[in-house]
C-alpha cells in the first residue's frame, strides 16, 4: 500500500510517497513488514531507529531527524490526529457470523451478525454482548453481562484540544475451555493485524477488565476486579489475586503469582510472587511490613 492511496482528505501534506504494509506505533516490530506510524514529540526520536518503520507522519521540525530508511512522509501540525484519521478509514472485510454445534445461547444475548465465530458447546448467558471481530473456541462459557470485542480506550487530542477515542479495528481471540464470569470486559486490539488473546483453559472472575491487545496465556486464573492495561503479555499458568492492576506494555512470565491488590509496573520473572503497591518480591514485601510494624 502507498501513502498516496490512503492520504486523501486527511489533515497535513504528503511530502514524499512511500510503501507500507501495516499501521503501528513507533515501536511496532512485525517480522519485517513495513510500518506506517507517527511521531508527535522529539522526546521519542530514538524510536525512529526502528528499521521496520517505512512511512511517518511528523511535524516540519522533526524532518531533519528522520533516518534514511523512512521513505514516506506526511507533514502535519498534529501528527497523531492525522495518523488516526487515516487509520480509522480502513475497511474491515465482512463475513456472516458462524456458530458451532450444541451451543446454548440466551435469547437475551447479543451476537453480532457479522465477523463472529463461536465454536462448539459454547454457553453464552443473558445480556452478554459479543461484538464483531471476535473468535471464541470450543467449550467456552461467557456469563451474564460480559462484553467481548468492545472498543478499547486509546485517546487522541485534536487541534481543538478535545479528546476523542480512536477507532479499534483489531480482533479478540478466545481459546478453548475458557470461562468468563459475570461482567467481564474484553477489548479488541487497536490495529487490524493484531488481536487481544485469552489462551486455552484460562478462567476469569467477575468484573475483570482485559484491555486492547493483551495476550493472556494458557491456564491462567484471574480473580475478581483484575485490571489489565493495553498490550500486557501474560505467559501460561499465572495467578492474579483480587483487584490486582497491571500497567500497559509489560510481560508477566509463566507460573508467576500476583498477590491481591498488587500494582504491577514492571516485568515479573518466571515463578516469582510479587505483592504491594508498587509490587515487589513477595518476601521482601513481607519483611518491609515486619520492619514497619516494629
Amino acid at each position: 500500500m502507498r501513502l498516496s492511496e490512503i492520504f486523501c482528505d486527511a489533515q497535513g501534506n504528503l511530502l514524499r510517497d512511500g510503501e507500507f504494509d501495516i499501521f503501528g506505533i513507533l515501536t511496532t516490530h512485525a517480522q519485517g513488514k513495513k510500518v506506517f506510524s507517527y511521531i508527535n514529540d522529539k522526546r521519542f526520536q530514538e524510536e525512529l531507529a526502528n528499521g521496520d518503520l517505512s512511512c511517518i507522519v511528523c511535524t516540519k521540525e522533526l524532518l531533519e531527524n528522520l533516518p534514511g530508511h523512512i521513505k514516506g512522509v506526511i507533514i502535519s501540525e498534529n501528527p497523531g490526529e492525522t495518523f488516526w484519521q487515516i487509520h480509522s478509514r480502513q475497511k474491515v472485510i465482512k463475513f456472516p457470523t458462524l456458530i458451532g454445534n450444541n451451543c446454548k445461547i440466551s435469547e437475551k444475548a447479543y451476537i453480532a451478525k457479522e465477523n463472529v465465530i463461536i465454536g462448539d458447546n459454547a454457553i453464552i448467558e443473558e445480556f452478554v454482548s459479543v461484538k464483531e471481530c471476535t473468535k471464541i473456541g470450543d467449550n467456552c462459557v461467557i456469563r451474564a453481562g460480559s462484553v467481548v470485542g468492545g472498543e478499547g480506550f486509546q485517546l487522541q487530542i485534536g487541534s481543538g484540544q478535545a479528546y476523542s477515542v480512536v477507532k479499534h479495528l483489531g480482533n479478540v481471540l478466545i481459546g478453548d475451555n475458557v470461562e468468563l464470569q459475570q461482567s467481564v470486559c474484553v477489548d479488541k486490539a487497536l490495529f487490524s493485524w493484531d488481536s487481544t488473546v485469552i489462551g486455552d483453559g484460562t478462567k476469569v472472575d467477575n468484573l475483570a477488565h482485559i484491555g486492547h491487545a493483551v495476550k493472556i496465556g494458557r491456564n491462567c486464573r484471574i480473580t475478581a476486579g483484575v485490571i489489565f492495561a493495553g498490550s500486557v503479555v501474560t505467559q501460561d499458568n499465572v495467578w492474579f489475586g483480587i483487584n490486582a492492576s497491571i500497567r500497559n506494555n509489560i510481560t508477566i512470565e509463566k507460573n508467576a503469582n500476583i498477590s491481591m491488590g498488587s500494582v504491577v509496573t514492571k516485568r515479573v520473572e518466571k515463578d516469582k510472587k510479587v505483592s504491594g503497591n508498587f509490587a515487589i518480591d513477595h518476601n521482601a514485601f513481607i519483611e518491609n511490613i515486619k520492619h514497619s510494624v516494629t
